[in-house]
């Protein structure tokens, strides 16, 4: 009777196989068809980019019809158009990285970059040709700043060195990496342009209030695509306002509580592009015998070529302050990143005399390896040197309050060595009128 009840269920059961298969397939095959739709659609966008370096956004795939609706009356109301040139076409990938009403699903979270490719019809493991990936970032580059500051950035982002073809993949993580700061400032550049409700701009771009003879506009846009940028930058320091003396470039720095970035200028040319320069300490600056700062430290060139070198963990020389000239020892006065632990050479050195004695080198063990100072290794000759702080009024509250300290310290200091200074003295070697005066200056330091 068991076996007579359990027959006709296995029939059943294997149909419920067969159309649970059957619907798997048909599943993938719609898959298959969807990602081949994409694929066609994106295939059709690229070539006919290539033809006629124009785009029709009909071309550009959204599943939700509404949506693509939608879409291509966005697209016309700021380009009046539904045919796009390249550059069009790339700026609009940026606009909707930042429009969130439109973003289909697949756009979602996209990196700027990321999203110019995909519009190409690349995925993130495809690999692009040099030409094709050089004019999408030129045109990005170019968007945000035209000029020197479009090849500083270029040539951080692409190197002549690699292959014929590099991964798209590759290409966008190095320039989220190298400017985190990229799609904030696109976003304000476009809602300068449109001034478009749509879009919230964050304006990345720091106030900076003091004139630098380093800073120009080319360089401040380098500058801007990077983390360690916030809403002020406070010149603290200038060798040509502030003299070239150590001691006033130290007291300046010291007691900052913030972020500090120095900035140097070369006498020297390469390619006829000045050579400039600099380092970055995320931390505040102390003045002692030992290095300090962490791994946020890093060194950089902007010009001739914008290159960052940032820690590598092997070493732990990040930086180093040192205002105390002791006799024959091996601490030297000045401020050093990078190099070795006995103090002999550093990675960058800003001596005691600043313009004449102040050095560089090509690799260290707390450093990744690459000329910092154009390919000058040794002496450099200094014309400008800036250090600006980055943190803000409440840094410089704290170095107001860390002066205070210091100059209350070092007036009892003085205090002291009076008092010494009096009592140590043998009374039998001076006449009656001068210990009459010792001690009338003695009620005036206790008085005090």
């Amino acid at each position: 009777m068991g076996n007579q009840q359990e027959k006709p269920t296995q029939p059943i059961v294997k149909q419920q196989q067969q159309q649970q298969h059957q619907q798997q397939q048909q599943q993938s095959k719609k898959s298959n068809e969807v990602q081949n739709q994409y694929q066609i659609a994106y295939t059709k966008t690229f070539n006919t980019y290539q033809s006629e370096n124009k785009i029709n956004v009909s071309h550009i795939p959204i599943e939700n019809q509404q949506l693509a609706i939608q879409f291509k009356q966005f697209v016309q109301s700021i380009f009046k158009t539904d045919t796009l040139s390249l550059q069009q076409y790339l700026d609009l990938c940026d606009i909707l990285t930042k429009a969130p009403d439109y973003n289909v699903k697949y756009l979602n979270k996209m990196r700027p970059v990321e999203l110019m490719f995909k519009f190409m019809g690349y995925s993130e493991n495809d690999s692009i040709a040099n030409e094709v990936c050089l004019s999408v970032l030129n045109i990005l580059f170019t968007m945000i700043k035209s000029g020197q500051a479009a090849k500083y950035l270029m040539n951080r982002i692409y190197d002549d060195s690699l292959d014929s073809n590099q991964r798209v993949g590759y290409v966008c993580n190095k320039v989220n990496s190298i400017m985190p700061l990229v799609g904030d400032y696109i976003e304000a550049f476009w809602v300068n342009i449109f001034s478009s409700n749509q879009i919230q701009s964050k304006q990345p771009k720091p106030l900076i209030k003091q004139s630098s003879k380093i800073i120009d506009d080319e360089i401040f846009t380098v500058l801007s695509t990077q983390t360690h940028f916030c809403t002020e930058m406070t010149q603290l320091y200038n060798n040509q306002s502030s003299g070239t003396s150590f001691n006033r470039l130290a007291w300046n720095i010291l007691g900052y509580g913030g972020p500090t970035l120095i900035l140097i200028y070369l006498d020297k040319k390469l390619n006829n592009l000045p050579i400039i320069f600099g380092a970055y300490n995320p931390n505040p600056w102390s003045d002692g015998l030992k290095f300090q700062g962490d791994s946020g430290c890093y060194l950089f060139s902007i010009s001739p070529s914008f290159r960052t070198y940032c820690t590598t963990g092997n070493g732990q020389n990040y930086a180093y302050l040192n205002t105390k000239n002791i006799d024959r020892s091996k601490y030297k006065v000045g401020l050093g990143f990078g190099g070795n632990s006995e103090h002999t050479s550093f990675r960058l050195w800003i001596d005691d005399e600043i313009e004449n004695r102040s050095k560089v080198a090509s690799e260290d063990d707390t450093y990744q390896p690459g000329y910092i100072a154009g390919e000058i290794e040794g002496s450099i000759g200094i014309v400008f040197i800036e250090v600006w702080g980055l943190g803000g009024k409440q840094a410089l509250i704290q170095q107001d309050k860390y002066r205070q300290e210091r100059m209350e310290e070092l007036e009892r200091m003085r205090k002291v060595d009076k008092k010494q200074f009096f009592s140590g003295f043998d009374q039998a070697m001076f006449f009656e009128k001068t210990f009459a005066h010792r001690d009338q200056v003695r009620e005036e330091i206790e008085k005090d």
